[in-house]
This record gives structure tokens, C-alpha cells and sequence, in this order.
């Protein structure tokens, strides 16, 4: 859609991410649970925007381990806490539902909302030490899903750095991480991303410029891959330059060109919010975009995707695999890209509601041995199905002693003919090989047939550590197939590319 003014507002955000076939359907991010988002200092809690509707606040905030009553709900200043409930806002505000009673208009509300509008967030202030360790450990939060707009701020690709280590315990514990690239423009050929968005379990965020021409383009400080270990890090871009993160409501004048006051309490940032963005503003709007992921899929499917890792699969299946500034015209067909990732989230729930009949879709995790072909059944196409995607993610606990990663290589093969004891299969039309701890093979106008995921263990594999046996690593992985038709009034607008 064409972007109208400097930044991009609620509504925009939801058509670029493709948001509201979830919001129609009462997915809100409620039944995903709790969100924790770590940076420093406090978190506003008492805007409008995080009202549950109760006039209870659905944040809570956690300064220190001493916190009395574990995590206080402190009422921070606006004056101090721009950042951090800029990020809050992004990720989960809300005021669709009335919550301020001077705004008024579904298109004034909507502009004025975040993400996940109906889940909860529980603020850190420190990403190391134990107050964050207590958070995700107990019962009222058990959070799925973290975000953390704040890096180190200096590249730092190495697999062995502490903060990189420490984002891998966290997802070995069930957490998913979402996390900025670091904001580290290119350098030559070098790896720019910060720790700990170099992790290996991280889900690292860059972000894109957004136009009136709807022809976006990377944005300028955005950190690039590949690590040395040749990981492309990048796994997601989405827009940056939000108009409307709170505290304030919008940015830089009212309708009426006057400098835009709304009451004390929603003064604009200082500086003003076209400095709110970059990974700062893209990083949490993925993660609630993966809160609206999960409860979609544990409404539909149920709880395996509580394993983060699955929850990373499905959500890379979702980039629109672009990788060039402006309209390439021709989208990646295998692979990641080091700078953009998977492309743009372009969000989707994969059953009857948003998928073009005939159409098929899986998810799920298998282990996969040293040297070990693993085939995994897909779907039987026909001359309708126009699109067949397939993407794979793993984890390797050896990666943080500096052992590297196992590969696995990814194609997808049709089956010719089967007996109970033996299968012939075509050549694969499809195969993606880099060294990369995440696979992707997109393809166009497959055959007719039975379809079949093959993933090939290569002689690297060297963890025992995945619950797999010895020498084997356990791979998520999501794959789609699907027509093209989209008759208008029949599917949400959804744009897979």
C-alpha cells in the first residue's frame, strides 16, 4: 500500500504485515500468554493504550530482584520512559476497544494500536543476572515469547561471546527470542550484527523504509550477515518509523499544522518519533507478530508450538522472499539472504480461512542423523496448486563452544512410485545447500504428484545434545502448497510475495 506522510501508522502496519485477517477472526494475542520485553529503565503502564479494559494494565513492570511483590507495577513517568514504552506500545498496545474516550473512529483507534493488541507484557530492565531468569521461571508469566530492541551495540558475530550464549540458554529453557540486528550499517565484506542477535537461537530482526511508491527499500543502518561461520543471522525485516508509539499519539503536527499536544501526558518524544525506528520499532512488531502466530496456531492445532523453534519455522515460512531494494520483479527461490533475511512478514494462517483451495500445510520437528537422509510426506498436488514452499530451522548447543553447526540441506522431491519396501523419487526441483542453520525452497508450478521434504544429515553433525541419540540434530520445519486464485470476498487479502 502507499505510505502516506514520514512514518507508517497502526493501520498501515497492519496492512504491510498482513495483521488483520487475525484481528477479524478474535486472534488478538490473548491465548499466546505473556510477552516479556527486556531493556532498561521503566515502562508507562498507565497510558490508555495498555488498559485491558478493566482499567487494569496489561503490563507489568520489573526494575531489580528486590523488586517488592517479585514484579511491582510502578506508574513510570512519560518523561522518562520514552523507549521502552515505545517499544511496549508497538508490541501490544491497544485502543480499538475505546480504552481513551477523546479518541474516537474505528480509523483513528486502529492507527493508534500496536501488534498483539490483546496480550500481556512483562517489562525487564536487565537482560542479564537473575531478575530475568525469575521471570521466565514463574508461573504468573511462563512467557513464550521475548523481545529485546536493545543489543551491544557493536558487531559482534562470534559464537562464543556471553550475551550470545546466553540468548541460546534462553531458548533451550522454551523462550523464543526476538531480537535487534544492532543497527550496524555494512562494513565491507564483514559481519555487522550485534550480539546477541549473532546467536544462533536468536530470531534477529532488521527493518526496511517504507514509501509512497510501496517499493520499500532496506533501511541504511541495518546490520548484515553472513557470520564467518557462514550463518546468514538476518532472519525477518519489517517496517521501522512508527508514527504512533506512545506516549505520544502522533507526529509532527495535528490536521490543524499545529504542533501536536493531546494533554501533558502525550507530548511528543523528544526527539521526535521519526528517530523511533529502525530494529528499534521493527523488533517488536515481529514479536507480536509471533503472540498473534501462536494463538492462532494453539487454537487450531494446539500446543507444540510452545517448542520456539517450531514457532521460528512457521513464522520464516511467512517471509515474502524478496532480497533487493525497490520491486525486484524475481524473489529468492532457495536460501536466506544475509541483509534481508526471509523477506518481509507477510503474516498467515495456514488452514481454510487463509489458504486457497487446493492447498496443504505442515509443521513439526524430526531428528536428523550424520550422513542420514530423512524424507517427510507433504501433499499430492494437482494441476491447481500453483506454489509450494518449504523451510527448515535447527539448533545446535555445540555452536557455543565453538564446535560450529551441523548441516542439513533441504529439497523438495516428488515420489514415482512406492512399495512396501521401496520408493523411487524424481530428481529434486527444489534444493537448498548453504551453510546456514536454516533452509528454504520455494517452488512455482510444481508437478503434478506426491510430494515429499527431503532433508539430507551431512557429515558435520556432531551434537548429541538435541534429544536425537548421538550425532543427530533435531529440525523444525513448515511447508505449505497452495493456488494462487484469490477471489475477491472468499479469503482475507493476503499477499504470500
Amino acid at each position: 500500500m502507499a505510505i502516506q506522510g514520514l512514518g507508517i501508522n497502526g493501520v498501515e502496519l497492519e496492512d504491510m504485515i498482513q495483521s488483520t485477517q487475525f484481528y477479524d477472526d478474535g486472534i488478538d494475542g490473548f491465548d499466546a500468554g505473556w510477552a516479556v520485553f527486556v531493556e532498561g529503565g521503566r515502562a508507562w503502564n498507565g497510558h490508555w493504550g495498555f488498559d485491558d479494559g478493566t482499567m487494569q494494565s496489561r503490563i507489568h513492570v520489573c526494575l531489580s530482584a528486590s523488586t517488592s511483590g517479585f514484579c511491582s507495577v510502578p506508574l513510570g513517568s512519560y518523561t522518562t520512559v520514552q523507549h521502552k514504552t515505545a517499544v511496549a506500545s508497538i508490541l501490544l498496545g491497544d485502543i480499538t476497544a475505546g480504552q481513551d474516550p477523546n479518541v474516537t473512529g474505528t480509523v483513528a483507534r486502529r492507527q493508534r494500536s500496536g501488534v498483539a493488541r490483546g496480550a500481556r507484557g512483562v517489562g525487564v530492565a536487565n537482560y542479564n543476572g537473575s531478575l530475568l531468569d525469575n521471570v521466565l521461571a514463574n508461573s504468573t508469566y511462563a512467557p513464550k515469547v521475548l523481545t529485546r530492541s536493545e543489543s551491544s551495540g557493536v558487531p559482534n558475530c562470534s559464537a562464543g561471546s556471553s550475551a550470545n550464549q546466553r540468548l541460546n540458554s534462553i531458548f533451550e529453557a522454551g523462550v523464543a527470542s526476538f531480537q535487534s540486528h544492532g543497527n550496524n550499517p555494512p562494513s565491507g565484506a564483514a559481519c555487522t550484527v550485534s550480539a546477541p542477535g549473532a546467536a544462533i537461537a536468536a530470531f534477529t530482526v532488521g527493518s526496511y523504509d517504507t514509501n509512497s511508491s510501496d517499493n520499500p527499500t532496506i533501511r541504511s543502518n541495518s546490520s548484515t550477515g553472513p557470520a564467518p561461520d557462514g550463518r546468514t543471522l538476518i532472519d525477518m525485516v519489517l517496517p521501522q518509523r512508527y508514527e504512533n508509539a506512545y506516549p505520544h499519539y502522533a507526529w509532527p503536527q495535528d490536521s490543524n499544522g499545529n504542533t501536536y499536544h493531546y494533554g501533558a501526558e502525550w507530548d511528543p518524544m523528544n526527539p521526535g518519533p521519526e528517530w523511533f525506528g529502525s530494529s528499534s520499532a521493527a523488533t517488536p512488531a515481529m514479536a507480536g507478530s509471533a503472540m498473534l502466530v501462536r494463538h492462532w496456531f494453539l487454537d487450531t492445532y494446539g500446543s507444540a508450538i510452545d517448542d520456539p523453534g517450531l514457532l521460528y519455522a512457521n513464522l520464516l515460512l511467512m517471509g515474502d522472499r524478496q532480497s533487493a531494494n525497490g520491486d525486484p520483479g524475481t524473489r529468492m527461490i532457495s536460501n536466506f539472504h544475509p541483509r534481508w533475511g526471509a523477506g518481509k512478514l507477510r503474516l498467515r494462517q495456514f488452514d481454510s480461512t487463509g489458504m486457497e483451495a487446493p492447498y496443504g500445510y505442515s509443521s513439526g520437528s524430526v531428528c536428523v542423523g550424520r550422513d542420514e537422509t530423512v524424507r517427510i510426506a507433504m501433499t499430492t498436488t494437482n494441476s491447481n496448486v500453483d506454489v509450494m514452499r518449504a523451510v527448515t530451522w535447527w539448533h545446535d548447543r555445540g555452536h557455543d563452544n565453538g564446535n560450529g553447526f551441523g548441516g542439513v540441506d533441504l529439497a523438495l522431491q516428488r515420489e514415482l512410485s512406492c512399495s512396501p519396501f521401496y520408493c523411487s523419487y524424481a530428481t529434486p526441483e527444489g534444493s537448498s545447500t548453504a551453510s546456514d542453520n536454516k533452509q528454504r525452497v520455494h517452488l512455482d508450478g510444481p508437478t503434478a504428484g506426491k510430494w515429499v521434504l527431503r532433508l539430507d544429515g551431512q557429515s558435520d553433525i556432531t551434537t548429541d545434545a538435541e534429544g536425537c541419540g548421538n550425532n543427530a540434530v533435531r529440525v523444525y520445519y513448515a511447508w505449505f502448497a497452495e493456488g494462487s486464485d484469490r477471489p475477491a470476498g472468499v479469503l482475507p487479502t493476503v499477499r504470500p510475495e
